[in-house]
């Protein structure tokens, strides 16, 4: 009983949900009657949704005991078998659970607090993970383990229901920010057989405290999405994670991606404004540019804040991409190709994502989410900054309203022209990688030009 507690705590399992019994190995079938009863009892104090047993052919005597009389005890709950290779003599892969890396371990954890079974083939960490992978291999993931539907009930209030019921996206639309995916998401929401999530950039895959919140966090985000086709989350930031781009191969088997790019030197530049917007960017664009390698090696949110050159290399991320999705589930655009004639790109991305080409839809070619400059930037900061004075300032009356007024007489939506020797210098340090990018996607990349918002 020692392995048991030690193996259990292992996976996570708390002592005080852990009910034992004591029979001697090899002697269960003498106590049949006895076992049902237990097995009875158990049912009727914890109504299980879901209930795993050894496979009713299972050659072990004692697992064969266990499986007769807990297809008797549990013939009104879900009840799924477990494999066991060396036992088995015949079994049905009929259900498959994804595992990462960290369950993997955590069995292999586990296996190691059987001591008594040291030596045996079947319980080496190099057995188990040839199994996960073999497993994973069958549903296209990177680890997997198989059980045996011997009943199946569905309870229509039970988690059991909603986890297997539930709506997760098989395409994810990304690009890098200020590349237009909030208008790139509005044009494809307009398809009758598109779900688009109502909220951009849900960042389950790259904030670790979204990912740890689990799949019933994420799929509440696709509640009205049964019965549509494509049913698709937007979040630009998934590219330049790898950690993020592991998660959806291994949670995501057969996801399709779509990328939208913009003019490097462009992109970057409304990238800054939106920064200069929001209070965040207390450079100017050329000192920021030169800032850049000092800032986003603080971490991943300062490359997210101000990674302008950084997030507009598109090639080495489309290839970093491929290295977790195939290329043939890639689909990539250009805004400036979406903005200048959408009844020709979208048609192309209809067809990847296997809908109608909705020739109906015609989207408007007004930029969505579009940055803004300021006449002052002085002023600006002293209308939205904070201190002692400003905050004391603002408590006067009338004070809001005169300064909501300054901040819309402040405000432009064009930015002044990027200075041409600085311009010059980012597009000679984006040409590199502009070309390698017309090579990955097989056809030339926009001429550079502006592109609104």
């Amino acid at each position: 009983m020692a392995e048991v507690r030690a193996a259990t705590a292992a996976l996570g399992i708390p002592p005080a949900n852990l009910v034992l019994f004591r029979c001697r190995v090899r002697h269960f079938a003498a106590r049949r009657q006895e076992i049902l009863e237990d097995l009875v009892r158990l049912n009727r104090e914890l109504e299980p949704t879901l209930v795993f047993m050894p496979s009713v052919n299972d050659l072990h005597q004692d697992h064969h005991v266990v499986a007769a009389e807990g297809l008797r005890a549990y013939k009104r709950r879900t009840i799924l078998a477990y494999e066991m290779p060396w036992n088995n003599i015949q079994f049905a892969t009929q259900a498959f659970i994804r595992l990462r890396e960290e369950h993997v371990a955590r069995k292999v954890r586990a296996l190691a607090e059987y001591r008594s079974q040291t030596g045996r083939p079947y319980a080496t960490e190099a057995f188990l993970r040839s199994l996960c992978l073999t497993r994973g291999v069958s549903i296209g993931a990177k680890f997997a383990e198989a059980f045996e539907v011997v009943r199946w009930v569905l309870w229509p209030r039970a988690s059991i229901f909603r986890y297997h019921a539930a709506v997760l996206p098989n395409v994810l639309l990304a690009g890098q920010p200020r590349c237009g995916t909030t208008h790139f998401a509005a044009c494809l929401a307009a398809h009758p057989e598109v779900f688009v999530t109502p909220g951009k950039e849900i960042r389950f895959f790259d904030r670790d405290e979204n990912f740890a919140r689990g799949l019933g966090w994420y799929e509440g985000f696709f509640e009205g999405a049964e019965g549509r086709r494509v049913v698709l989350e937007a979040t630009p930031s998934y590219l330049v994670s790898r950690p993020a781009l592991g998660r959806i191969r291994d949670t995501l088997p057969g996801v399709r991606v779509l990328a939208i790019f913009r003019d490097p030197v462009v992109r970057a530049y409304s990238h800054y404004w939106k920064n200069v917007e929001k209070g965040r960017e207390p450079l100017g664009f050329g000192d920021a540019i030169q800032a850049e390698p000092e800032r986003v090696a603080r971490g991943e949110l300062a490359r997210f804040q101000f990674g302008y050159v950084t997030h507009g290399l598109y090639a080495s991320l489309l290839s970093t991409l491929f290295e977790y999705v195939p290329r043939e589930r890639a689909h990539a655009i250009f805004l400036e190709d979406l903005v200048a004639d959408p009844e020709r790109v979208l048609p192309g991305v209809f067809r990847f994502l296997g809908v109608g080409d909705s020739a109906a839809i015609r989207p408007g070619r007004e930029s969505r989410n579009r940055g803004v400059a300021f006449r002052s930037r002085i002023l600006e900061r002293l209308l939205s900054g904070h201190g002692l004075l400003l905050d004391l300032a603002r408590r006067l009356p009338g004070a809001r309203a005169i300064a909501r007024i300054a901040r819309g007489l402040n405000r432009t939506v064009e930015p002044p022209p990027i200075p041409a020797a600085l311009e010059l210098d980012l597009r000679e340090r984006f040409r590199a990688d502009q070309e390698r990018l017309a090579e990955l996607l097989g056809r030339p990349v926009p001429a550079p030009g502006a592109c609104p918002g």
